[in-house]
């Protein structure tokens, strides 16, 4: 089985109703507005075959509207996290406190720099998520 922690859209969690998951969490950018984020603990084979089944015919028709479905593996990188703040991430939103310390916006390196905070704290990200939301 191909799973692992992932960083989700509400569509993810909407499907597959994951037994580990984190509480939603809000990314402090205006333009996401009260979108949720998660952490989910996913098998991915499973979102790949709904992802190509389901949601890549739905998005390529014009006639309907895109759904906002997308995962992203949880996954060491080489992001310094030593200056993230987890008050000010709880404060103004995770993915903002990332933004302006690290500099990072793609959702990929969102992903690897929840990965490095995890284990910066001694946590799983599940736990890491749920602390600060």
């Amino acid at each position: 089985m191909n799973a692992n922690y992932y960083f989700c859209s509400q569509a993810v969690i909407d499907q597959f109703k994951p037994e580990q998951l984190s509480k939603p969490f809000k990314s402090g950018f205006e333009s996401d507005g009260d979108t949720p984020h998660y952490i989910a603990w996913l098998n991915f084979d499973k979102v790949k075959n709904y992802f190509e089944a389901v949601v890549e015919p739905n998005n390529e028709d014009d006639d309907k509207e895109d759904i906002d479905f997308w995962c992203w593996e949880i996954i060491p990188g080489n992001i310094d996290v030593e200056n993230i703040d987890l008050e000010q991430a709880q404060l103004f939103g995770l993915l903002w406190e990332i933004q302006f310390r690290t500099g990072l916006t793609k959702t990929c390196n969102q992903a690897m720099t929840i990965y490095n905070l995890a284990e910066r704290e001694s946590l799983n990200p599940i736990e890491l998520i749920n602390k600060i939301a």
